[in-house]
């Protein structure tokens, strides 16, 4: 009974063993893969190659120029042509931002990143339609994935393995619903400082009396103020003694009554 146990863990492991190694060529932030990724032998039908930032609370900042290769093996098929470039739920990033190409050698397609520096967030997809023609004989091969979101594992690029059989494949379906909104990304960098703004209009004329007015409006009160008398003592204060002469003004303000000078003499 024991030998029969440990035979069969050892059969196990056998067929586990190839799926870990797997599972050990995709790292990184950003997953790649191929969908479907089982095609019938000796056909020519297409499949949808792309990658997902599957990463949560993590930002992929997309660069000018950045590249993601997919190269397919000839146990798959070969590419003929390409078709439309998607981005699904990718929030600023849009499908003008790339640029995919077919490689003239090697099996290769390569998207290329052209737009101004962009994050992409949790959740979004971009993917591209491939036309080939698949391998004669049913089997299977492999597409491997480069890009700098992800580093080789044991010298080798990740890879996913695509399945050629030798049954009727039904086509894809339709596109399942969109995911859920994800996380509010990082806040970016402030901004430049904008150019200076235009001058505004003129201010308009203040209700202040200008210089000119102002010395107008004091001779003015100077010369409707009442005269008064004027009277001439000596240098000792008033009251003292001996004789006082006071002056009358040279105006009255009454036009009826004048005035005469008048010598007063003090007691003493």
């Amino acid at each position: 009974m024991n030998t029969r146990k440990l035979a069969l863990l050892l059969i196990l492991c056998a067929v586990l063993s190839p799926f870990r190694s797997v599972l050990a060529q995709c790292r990184g932030p950003v997953q790649f893969y191929i969908q479907p990724n089982v095609l019938p032998a000796g056909a020519s039908t297409s499949t949808m190659l792309g990658f997902t930032l599957s990463t949560k609370n993590t930002l992929a900042t997309f660069q000018t120029g950045d590249t993601f290769s997919f190269t397919i093996s000839q146990g798959v098929g070969t590419v003929t042509s390409l078709g439309p470039l998607s981005v699904n739920g990718g929030g600023t990033v849009s499908p003008s931002d790339f640029v995919a190409t077919l490689q003239s050698t090697g099996n290769q397609v390569v998207i290329q990143y052209t737009g101004p520096p962009k994050g992409l967030i949790y959740g979004a997809t971009v993917s591209i339609q491939v036309n080939l023609a698949t391998a004669a004989t049913p089997g299977s091969g492999t597409v491997s994935f480069l890009s700098k979101f992800n580093s080789a594992a044991n010298g080798e690029t990740p890879f996913v393995v695509a399945s050629v059989v030798g049954f009727a494949v039904g086509p894809p379906g339709p596109p399942g619903p969109p995911g859920q909104q994800g996380q509010q990304g990082i806040q970016g960098p402030p901004g430049q400082t904008g150019p200076p703004g235009q001058s505004g209009p003129p201010s308009p004329a203040g209700l202040g009396f200008n210089p000119q007015q102002i010395a107008i409006l004091k001779w003015y009160g100077a010369n409707q103020a009442p005269s008064a008398r004027v009277t001439e003592q000596t240098s000792a204060p008033f009251p003292r003694e001996g004789p006082q002469k006071v002056w009358p003004s040279t105006a009255s303000t009454s036009g009826s009554r004048t005035f005469s000078p008048t010598l007063r003499q003090s007691s003493g």
